[in-house]
């Protein structure tokens, strides 16, 4: 991953956690000590490399992945499927 795509998820990850201080509900859709994966709809190429990590998350570690999607300015979770 390139240090531009390392910046955007550090940035994306700011804009999550703002986000679910102003709209704490969201929260509930996330499992307890699942991982998140950011994914951008703004930003294809980003957006394959986050859910590759997260599979390989999924099947290595076995462990609970969703993905936190950006479209706009709200966020939406979903589980990772593989």
């Amino acid at each position: 991953m390139s240090k531009k795509e390392i910046q955007t998820n550090f940035n994306m990850s700011a804009e999550f956690t703002t986000y679910t201080l102003k709209h704490p509900g969201i929260l509930s859709d996330i499992p307890k000590n699942a991982q998140i994966i950011l994914v951008p709809k703004n930003n294809l190429k980003l957006a394959k490399k986050n859910i590759e990590l997260g599979e390989k998350i999924k099947k290595e570690e076995q462990k609970s992945v969703v993905q936190a999607i950006k479209v706009g300015n709200k966020w939406s979770i979903e589980p990772l499927k593989v």
